[in-house]
């Protein structure tokens, strides 16, 4: 379900296959939006005055709701491409949190994410956190972390993951490289045996006041941490011959 203008918008540009879409007679549809999708060829049904609010979970309809057919990619997708940045969720229970991270990990330059397990990343919530990067980022969904991390680590991806104590200082592990960034469940973290098949454990160093950061805000720190590191890299680099 991509619900709203904007939404519907960007899985037009992330080129979405839309099954359908379903507009409230009481709200016009932009003529542009409306245009795009007729020419796309998707269904676009007129529902009476109500209807759309009382089938969505926003507490005010936006005018316009539509069904996506859900991307399905394999694993070695993602182990293919370019060396580069991949985030791994494994178990990350609310789908805030997941929508957060994805927004996070595409504004960050990562390649694509894996979901293990935990909030679905295409449902409503998610979807929205994301702001549309759900539909820009390549996702993968592999219930499996033990193969996933196992897969990494063979496809040469360093694979770090965040502990709330005794890990490395995050601005102090080179994180340049092909890398997945590991973040585990809200509540208990990542599993020992998660944990037991990382090449680095990362922890943000914080005032004594606080215990821990929610899993999306670490998340974005250790993200742009990663962006930093590789401009400078970058920025090192002698400029390409013309």
């Amino acid at each position: 379900m991509v619900d709203g203008p904007t939404l519907v918008t960007e899985a037009l540009d992330a080129g979405l296959e839309l099954t359908a879409a379903y507009v409230d007679a009481d709200q016009p549809l932009d003529p542009t939006l409306r245009s795009r999708l007729h020419g796309q060829g998707v269904r676009v049904l007129e529902l009476a005055p109500g209807v759309l609010a009382a089938a969505t979970d926003t507490v005010t309809s936006q005018g316009i709701a539509a069904l996506a057919r859900r991307p399905e990619r394999p694993l070695r997708f993602l182990t293919s491409t370019a060396a580069g940045l991949l985030l791994v969720l494994v178990d990350v229970a609310d789908p805030g949190n997941v929508g957060t991270l994805l927004r996070s990990g595409a504004a960050a330059g990562a390649k694509g994410a894996v979901v293990c397990g935990g909030a679905d990343p295409f449902g409503p919530k998610a979807v929205r956190a994301s702001a549309g990067a759900a539909f820009r980022l390549p996702v993968v969904e592999h219930r499996d972390s033990s193969e996933v991390l196992d897969l990494l680590g063979r496809a040469g991806f360093r694979r770090v993951g965040t502990v709330v104590r005794d890990g490395v200082d995050h601005d102090r592990v080179d994180l340049v490289g092909p890398t997945a960034l590991v973040l585990g469940n809200e509540a208990h973290g990542l599993s020992i045996e998660a944990q037991a098949q990382l090449d680095e454990r990362l922890t943000i160093p914080m005032t004594d006041a606080t215990e821990s950061l929610n899993v999306a805000m670490a998340g974005t720190v250790v993200l742009f941490e990663m962006a930093r590191q590789r401009r400078a890299t970058d920025d090192q680099r002698p400029p390409r011959a013309r």
